[in-house]
């Protein structure tokens, strides 16, 4: 079964819906981002990485939340990211996927 099938919804949509109603994840993946970056000098950073502190830190920060994160979602916030900051692009590396933001 397809995320389509599963949810009803295209992951572009589903994506756009979910960051809409969750600001504050994408406030972190730019907060976790330059942490690294900046402060630990990594060239390179792991959209997936990104994604698993923000999942552990809204774990801890929930108690009893069953808040989830599509994993389908990391590539388009990283898509974002570099559309808002274009000069780190080559700090991910991307994969194609079939729609666009």
């Amino acid at each position: 079964m397809n995320f389509k099938q599963r949810t009803g919804k295209s992951i572009p949509e589903a994506f756009k819906e979910f960051h809409n109603k969750n600001p504050k994840i994408y406030h972190h993946f730019k907060e976790y981002f330059f942490y690294l970056h900046n402060r630990k000098g990594w060239r390179k950073v792991g959209g997936k990485l990104i994604m698993e502190r923000i999942r552990f830190e809204v774990l801890i920060m929930t108690k009893g939340s069953d808040f989830k994160i599509d994993n389908n979602f990391t590539a388009y916030y990283i898509r974002l990211f570099i559309q808002d900051y274009p000069q780190y692009e080559k700090c991910f590396e991307l994969r194609t996927i079939k729609f666009d933001i």
